[in-house]
């Protein structure tokens, strides 16, 4: 009992250890490729890798969209119709499978990609594939062995923001409802339960009173921070940046952790020993109370001005 007890604490004390921070920026001198900054959070060191896009050739879009890392510390990609596999050290890319397009929402975490997408051949704008009431299909890959697993998905429910609880077994994401009555436009944030099939709607939001969840055009509005800690993203009032918060699905306790975001053009967040980390254009900063700042990562080229997002592995 007690050797259980303390291996539990190691793998914890392992967990909340994050050795890396995955930064990408795009090279203004090299349109055909992305660059990743890879920084070690102990020793401070970083190191520059490049993605070549050559292995998109003959594709529809022939650039990353989305993007996550392993548990074997490889980056995972996709351009909304493959996902390839990029190795830091060696700089090459391989494909892990083929003709999802179009992807909507993808998700790493550990040994596991989670992947919405939407291949109806009589939707061709993304929004009406994102949207759709029945035409999303979720499905779940093995990243070492390449085997898919479909999930079911309760009826008319539509999935924006996906993310993966630390167990995978619970996903959330936002469910948008009359998107193309902004009177009407209502955000709820779901927990779909896989293993027992049942769904909770943590937080809801209205349009018409400048309340929102997230958007398809940001890389993440919420972070699971263990199997029933859930810290998301909301947007409640005008000219606000917006807040984030916590919700405890054993308890059902929602509070609030920061109630200022200082960037105004919010994309991405991580959430790691009480603080966030957020980027503003080269720099790379973490805040725990939305304004003192504290420099993490700074490009000091020419080449990489902007970053895109995060990754804490």
């Amino acid at each position: 009992m007690k050797f259980t007890f303390l291996l539990c604490l190691f793998v914890l004390s392992l967990k909340l250890q994050a050795q890396n921070i995955y930064i990408r920026s795009n090279s203004e001198q090299n349109k055909s490729a992305t660059d990743f900054i890879i920084k070690n959070l102990q020793t401070n060191q970083s190191k520059i890798v490049n993605c070549s896009y050559a292995i998109l050739k003959g594709t529809m879009i022939d650039f990353l969209t989305k993007w996550g890392v392993g548990d074997d510390h490889t980056i995972y990609w996709t351009n909304n119709e493959n996902i390839y596999k990029f190795n830091p050290a060696n700089g090459k890319n391989t494909v892990v499978t083929t003709g999802l397009y179009y992807i909507l929402e993808f998700v790493v975490r550990d040994s596991t990609i989670f992947v919405a997408y939407n291949n109806e051949k009589n939707v061709v704008n993304e929004a009406d594939k994102r949207y759709s009431n029945n035409g999303i299909k979720l499905i779940k890959i093995n990243i070492h062995n390449g085997s898919k697993e479909n999930i079911h998905l309760p009826f008319k429910v539509n999935i924006t923001n996906l993310n993966l609880s630390d167990n995978c077994n619970q996903i959330s994401f936002v469910d948008t409802k009359n998107i193309d009555n902004e009177k009407l436009t209502s955000f709820f944030l779901r927990v779909y339960n896989l293993k027992n099939k049942t769904i909770k709607t943590i937080d809801s939001a209205k349009l018409i009173n400048y309340g929102f969840l997230g958007d398809a055009d940001k890389f993440n509005v919420s972070q699971w921070t263990d199997t029933n800690i859930l810290v998301y993203y909301k947007h409640t009032t005008l000219n606000d940046n917006g807040g984030i918060f916590e919700y405890d699905l054993k308890t059902n306790e929602r509070k609030l952790l920061l109630k200022k975001i200082p960037e105004r053009d919010f994309d991405w967040f991580i959430y790691y020993k009480e603080a966030f980390f957020f980027s503003h254009r080269g720099v790379l900063y973490s805040t725990k109370d939305g304004i003192e700042k504290k420099t993490i990562y700074s490009t000091t080229d020419k080449i990489h001005s902007f970053i895109n997002e995060a990754v804490l592995k």
